[in-house]
């Protein structure tokens, strides 16, 4: 039976070539020294590492630093489907890495696991952690992550130090005002669910950039609660409402299912009705391409780790907070009614 071959390691390579073990691990961590190294020795220390397989030791690496290189990243969700933030972990790795650091994941047991603490909080292994919507976390375990004593940046939360966060009153004031833009004055606002105490700061942010642009256009605010669960509510509030031109959703999913609410009513989009959403997590997949507020997700990971390598770095507590705008993009789900087509239909007769 074939066996594996021995690692190689650093005082291997410095052996074979005729270097001290410092200068190996210099010319292949440059980042870490002030020592300037001839360049043809680091490129003969890199080619032979190449060659040779070679694999830093991170044990190794971490005693001499005094730190582990590794950043957590905890997903604070207990269903894959909860509040998707694509593109966020795309950028956590790719700035860890840029930086030397591996990412380790977290995520909260699931829902038959009862209220059990993931593991990393009883051990050290983490250099800081980026906690993604840490308003799903229980009590009990917000005691854990306080006492671990990790340097800690929140991704999608709204605070005045270590969070990366969407300015979600600008964004829904900027998409209602485009909405207004295009000659709709009936407007309608979808929310996600009721704002509370426990909800995530986009539901009342949302909702209120969505009110400042109508009182600012002199319109008057219309807020249709989530339709999702209470599907006849929706029905019966539109038929009460006929005249409504569009409707600013709080995000893309709650424009998906808007869709599937209109295809039972004699209604087309954006013939009859201009559907928006938020995020753009899916209004490109939707059933008719969704105009949204895109979130810069890619680039919110990447200022996050920026963050949590300053606190780790410089031995800081705080660090101010960064706050993303999100952008327009313009698809097929709203038209100008100031230029209406040649072909555009009236709204069915009772509408």
């Amino acid at each position: 039976m074939e066996k594996f071959k021995k690692r190689v390691t650093l005082m291997d390579l410095a052996l074979e070539l005729g270097l001290s073990d410092r200068a190996v691990s210099q010319a292949l961590n440059p980042r870490e020294s002030n020592v300037k190294l001839n360049p043809k020795t680091v490129e003969r220390v890199q080619k032979l590492a190449a060659l040779r397989n070679y694999r830093r030791d991170s044990r190794a690496r971490s005693m001499r630093y005094g730190r582990f290189y590794s950043i957590g990243y905890f997903e604070a969700k207990r269903r894959p489907h909860d509040w998707p933030l694509f593109g966020a972990e795309a950028g956590v790795y790719d700035e860890a890495s840029a930086h030397g650091y591996q990412i380790t994941l977290i995520r909260l047991p699931a829902e038959n696991e009862g209220d059990s603490i993931p593991s990393v909080f009883q051990e050290a292994h983490l250099d800081a952690m980026i906690i993604s919507h840490a308003v799903n976390i229980p009590e009990a375990l917000e005691k854990h992550i306080a006492a671990s004593g990790f340097p800690i940046i929140h991704l999608n939360e709204k605070n005045p130090h270590n969070a990366v966060y969407i300015d979600d009153v600008g964004g829904a004031e900027a998409m209602t005002s485009y909405l207004i833009s295009l000659g709709n004055r009936k407007i309608a606002y979808l929310t996600h669910a009721t704002p509370n105490s426990h909800s995530h700061y986009s539901n009342t942010d949302r909702r209120n950039g969505y009110i400042k642009a109508m009182r600012k256009a002199g319109l008057e605010p219309e807020i249709i609660e989530g339709s999702q669960s209470q599907p006849d509510a929706f029905f019966e509030w539109i038929d009460s409402h006929k005249d409504v031109e569009a409707i600013v959703c709080y995000n893309d999913l709650a424009a998906l299912n808007l869709f599937r609410l209109t295809y039972r009513l004699p209604l087309k989009t954006p013939e009859h009705l201009a559907v928006t959403g938020f995020g753009d997590d899916i209004g490109r997949h939707c059933p008719i391409a969704l105009t949204t507020m895109r979130n810069p997700y890619y680039e919110m990971g990447r200022a996050a780790v920026k963050m949590a390598l300053k606190l780790v770095e410089e031995s800081l507590k705080t660090v101010p907070s960064q706050v993303f705008s999100p952008e327009l993009a313009i698809r097929n789900s709203t038209r100008n009614r100031l230029e209406p087509p040649a072909d555009a239909q009236t709204k069915p007769s009772g509408w």
